[in-house]
């Protein structure tokens, strides 16, 4: 009986360790566990927001989980030098940049003073938030262009 149970525990170390080995391999993972609830500005997948509507919300969802996908499939290396791509630019931004107060409050509670923000959705769409080690923190979406100046 101790034999089997040996044999399991060596096989979730196995697992364990390999899962480990993914999870620092330097690739971009994605969290959603610091999103802000839509009041106007956060991860609007809502019919409560005055700017959603049918249509717009399958391109809108569509567009965003490309970029997941997009993200997840890269190394912050090769994150960092897409600042350009036409498609999924990045870009890093001091806090202080935000116009909206209370986007701008939920970073300095937590403690970040910069914010990542990627393009999205043929540059309609910005999904900004914050990378901490390998993970991107989504915060919110500027979908309207009003989050921060965007050299207009």
């Amino acid at each position: 009986m101790k034999m089997i149970k040996d044999a399991n525990v060596a096989k979730h170390r196995e697992y364990a360790n390999k899962n480990l080995n993914i999870t620092h391999s330097g690739l971009c993972l994605i969290s959603l566990e610091k999103v802000i609830e839509c009041k106007e500005y956060g991860l609007c997948v809502s019919k409560e927001h005055a700017r959603y509507n049918e249509q717009n919300a399958k391109k809108y969802n569509t567009q965003l989980m490309k970029l997941f996908c997009y993200l997840t499939q890269r190394s912050w290396n090769e994150i960092d030098s897409i600042r350009r791509d036409r498609e999924y630019g990045h870009e890093r931004l001091p806090i202080k940049c935000v116009h909206i107060n209370h986007v701008k409050e939920h970073f300095k509670k937590l403690g970040k003073d910069n914010c990542d923000i990627f393009r999205f959705g043929a540059q309609n769409f910005r999904a900004c938030g914050y990378r901490e080690k390998n993970i991107f923190y989504l915060i919110c979406i500027d979908y309207d262009f009003s989050l921060y100046n965007h050299g207009n």
